[in-house]
């Protein structure tokens, strides 16, 4: 994971993935395996307030996830 969340300008992506040969049965139940997962998000958040808005931000964010063979499972923006 990179993270940036210091100033007006904020950065967030990660990847994570749980392999197809884990396997949790004696730790209790895992509801998904075999998934790569990954996401990207920035913005910009206002950090002076005015008299219509003490905090906004806005986000734009991208996001997925594939199995091992690479096929897309999930997506969004």
């Amino acid at each position: 994971m990179v993270n940036k969340q210091k100033g007006n300008t904020t950065f967030n992506t990660a990847i994570g993935f749980v392999s197809p040969k884990f396997d949790p049965n004696d730790l209790g139940f895992l509801p998904r395996t075999n998934v790569i997962n990954g996401h990207i998000t920035t913005g910009y958040r206002w950090t002076t307030p005015t008299e219509f808005y003490r905090s906004p931000q806005f986000s734009v964010a991208m996001f997925a996830s594939f199995d091992y063979a690479w096929n897309k499972t999930w997506h969004g923006y």
